[in-house]
């Protein structure tokens, strides 16, 4: 009993520290018991997630198998080594573990939370629904729960069960920050019908920055809906400003990895791999959702969504943990011929035809593989690009618009309107590039041209890709797949030209893109 005492209070002191952001002091507790002690299962558990917050993901994948090993029953500890398996994007061995988590009992809302999580991960969002409304149905109080539920449904189509969803975890936390401002992306904002007084209380009420930005975005959106583009524009403005104070970042390194890619030597090809998969790239918010839904309304073409395979499969074979995408280390290393991409070429084919429940050809819709077609292209010398251009003022005001992550560099340009023009810039002289070195390989589509008139556009994109005219294609409102993107409640709909011209409405605030636009074109 003193044992047993003793661990429970240990388990406590390190769950305590990593709650408290320490997993350094997490670790430091556990591993001297663990060293005494290495059947306690919980321990491993607890040091895998601590492991995991540090970023050490080999390790936290060992510490969850430990765990697993030792009390395989447990649904916990599955669905733990469950969430590491997908993070690899490692399917297989990802999905088998939310099956023996499902077969494990008693299952806490926690639990199904957790398998719900690996779906997710995973592109399987209906999956992701049915085990979250099961812990909803059995009268989950985690407002996590109902947060999660929510998202899974509005990516699965379901609007209305998302709403309540939503609705439900904000009963249930009402300072619930990301459920309000998911809760505005789905739409239906009127006069009659909106959160404004809700959402600009709140904003008031929040101090970190990190979670002003989200209800700042869902008041911005709300604004739009009503026609208020000034009040609209000052949430976003105060909001970003606030944030990138906070973060002390600088929004213009995002552009900085864009010139990496530009002086750096384009690779031979070098690729033994005869599949043929569809590349969708473009700048983030120019209509690369749109064309998925057009292509992959094709019988013989299936969408993965956005995943980073091929780039984290190259940050594998470099050894290089770098925050961008890819960097000059990374391409140091592929210039030097120390990358196999031939090995990563088959390797990324084999983890999309998985994704793609085993088919012959998929499409890859993670738009900033624009900064990885020259690595793609040699590793995989029959895939196909389409890359997206639109409106320069109309690309730069929608990646303003929207909030995207801002833990790492990626999307930081979004939280400045002239760090959002040079990068949008910089993409422009990365497609040239591509288009240049690659004429038979890389296609760029007019967002404008193609939404004014889609049936030749969608005739000449799926020549280009190689596939037989098919009606499905052009009637993107038909297709029933799930949509994990900004665009899921828009690709709902007919194709429409709503969206071109949209930055006019801002015109009295583009000041500084407009300049920076400007030398760019002189």
């Amino acid at each position: 009993m003193t044992v047993m005492i003793r661990q429970n209070d240990l388990h406590a002191a390190a769950l305590a520290a990593l709650i408290a952001g320490r997993p350094d002091k997490a670790e430091a507790l556990l591993r001297p018991a663990l060293a005494c002690d290495p059947a306690d299962a919980a321990g491993w558990s607890l040091l895998a997630r601590a492991m995991g917050d540090r970023g050490r993901f080999v390790e936290e994948l060992e510490m969850c198998g430990r765990a697993v090993a030792l009390a395989p029953a447990t649904g916990e500890y599955q669905a733990q080594l469950g969430k590491c398996h997908a993070r690899r994007m490692d399917i297989a061995a990802a999905e088998q573990c939310a099956r023996a988590a499902l077969a494990c009992s008693p299952l806490s809302d926690l639990v199904l939370d957790a398998i719900a999580a690996i779906h997710t991960r995973l592109g399987q969002h209906e999956q992701a629904a049915k085990v979250l409304r099961r812990a909803a149905d059995e009268g989950s109080r985690n407002p996590a729960v109902h947060f999660n539920l929510g998202s899974s449904l509005k990516f699965t189509g379901d609007f209305d069960g998302a709403r309540a969803a939503l609705e439900t975890a904000i009963g249930l936390a009402p300072r619930y920050i990301k459920a309000h401002a998911a809760l505005t992306s789905l739409g239906g904002i009127s006069v009659e019908h909106n959160h404004l007084d809700r959402l600009t209380g709140l904003i008031t009420a929040v101090p970190d920055a990190r979670d002003r930005i989200h209800l700042a975005h869902a008041a911005a959106r709300e604004c739009e809906a009503l026609g208020r583009y000034d009040e609209a524009f000052a949430h976003l403005r105060d909001g970003k400003v606030a944030l990138l104070k906070t973060l002390g970042a600088d929004p213009r390194e995002s552009a900085g990895a864009l010139t990496a890619v530009l002086v750096a030597p384009t690779p031979a090809i070098v690729g033994t791999s005869p599949a043929r998969p569809v590349f969708v790239v473009g700048m983030p918010r120019s209509g690369t959702t749109l064309v998925d839904r057009i292509l992959s309304g094709h019988p013989d073409l299936t969408s993965i969504g956005e995943f980073q395979h091929f780039a984290q499969l190259l940050r594998q074979a470099t050894g290089v943990a770098t925050r961008h995408l890819v960097d000059g280390a990374v391409l140091e290393k592929v210039a030097a011929g120390r990358v196999d991409l031939d090995g990563i070429g088959h390797a990324y084919v084999e983890k999309g035809r998985q994704l793609a429940g085993g088919v012959e050809r998929f499409l890859d819709k993670f738009h900033l593989n624009i900064q990885l077609v020259g690595l793609i292209a040699a590793a995989l010398p029959q895939a196909r690009f389409v890359c997206l251009i639109r409106n320069p003022l109309d690309s730069v005001v929608s990646n303003y618009r929207q909030l995207f992550e801002f833990a790492t560099p990626l999307y930081r340009y979004s939280l400045d309107l002239a760090a959002a023009a040079e990068f949008y810039t910089g993409f422009r002289q990365l497609a040239a590039r591509w288009a240049a070195l690659l004429p038979d390989r890389f296609e760029m589509v007019e967002y404008e041209a193609l939404v004014a008139d889609p049936e030749p556009g969608v005739r000449r994109l799926l020549d280009f890709c190689g596939l037989s005219w098919h009606p499905a294609c052009v009637r993107i409102e038909e297709n029933r797949a799930a949509v994990a993107t900004a665009s899921a409640v828009q690709v709902r709909q007919p194709i429409n030209t709503s969206s071109v011209g949209g930055w006019r409405r801002y015109a009295a605030h583009l000041g500084p893109a407009q300049a920076v636009l400007g030398s760019a074109a002189a």
